[in-house]
């Protein structure tokens, strides 16, 4: 399923620098869930890492249709710049950028400025929980 995702989406221009900052905020252990948000039909909860040192791992568990759940994990780079959250993909060499708010200490809501793939909903955002 992961594979027919890359495939089926059409890559958009992507930022590639990391001269960002660091953000203590959102270092730790986070989750999040979203069903029907970047393609209708599929499900998505992931683990995500951020360490204080900009690196991050998302560990993902995606089903489509009900059909066996696919895990994928991803890593790369993270940082802050101009009030915006980005993301370097280290496999894909793209990054996707981020708008977010803080809705606790605990809670951080991210809706998509500009992704790197197109997916079904160009108004994607979820929210990541921290649990570390």
């Amino acid at each position: 399923f992961t594979v027919l995702i890359v495939i089926g989406c059409k890559t958009q221009s992507t930022v590639k620098s990391m001269d960002g900052d660091v953000d203590a905020r959102f270092v730790g252990v986070w989750t999040g869930s979203e069903k029907d948000h970047q393609v209708m039909g599929a499900s998505k909860e992931w683990k995500i890492s951020r360490k204080s040192d900009g690196t991050y791992k998302t560990d993902f568990v995606i089903t489509y249709d009900g059909e066996k759940p696919v895990k994928h994990t991803a890593s790369g780079r993270w940082w802050l710049k101009n009030g915006k959250y980005y993301e370097f993909n280290n496999y894909s060499q793209l990054t996707d950028t981020y708008t977010f708010e803080f809705l606790n200490a605990d809670q951080i809501k991210f809706k998509a400025y500009h992704l790197s793939v197109v997916y079904d909903n160009d108004e994607y955002e979820f929210t990541d929980t921290r649990v570390k």
